[in-house]
């Protein structure tokens, strides 16, 4: 406990008080576009027609998301992919050559293959 003010506030309080007082900060800036995409309907409706189409077009599609960008797509994909389907998810998350070539290896038809880069 400490007095500020003649108040005494724990460490915890002060410390709760501060990152709300942060992420209000970060919730008003409008410049990062992070806290917004729930709203963006433009953005969700435009990744829906990209997805329809690698869905036709593609039956292998790799992630690539180097230091740890792809992780977020991966555990999606863990949980909600069911175990008959078709279509294969691949993820390279470094850049290790033999990575790449054995994932070279285990495609058919590489014109059937999308490719997504994730970068933060």
């Amino acid at each position: 406990m400490f007095k500020i003010t003649n108040k005494s506030y724990s460490t915890e309080t002060v410390l709760f008080q501060k990152t709300k007082e942060a992420l209000d900060v970060l919730l008003l800036r409008k410049d990062l576009g992070f806290f917004q995409l729930p709203t963006r309907n433009n953005l969700w409706n435009e990744i829906e027609k990209i997805s329809i189409r690698l869905r036709e077009k593609c039956d292998d599609l790799v992630i690539v998301g180097i230091g740890g960008s792809c992780l977020g797509a991966r555990v999606i994909q863990e949980i909600f992919q069911s175990p008959k389907s078709k279509k294969k998810l691949h993820f390279c998350d470094n850049v290790d050559s033999l990575e790449f070539t054995k994932l070279f290896e285990g495609f058919g038809d590489l014109v059937r293959t999308g490719w997504l880069f994730i970068s933060k």
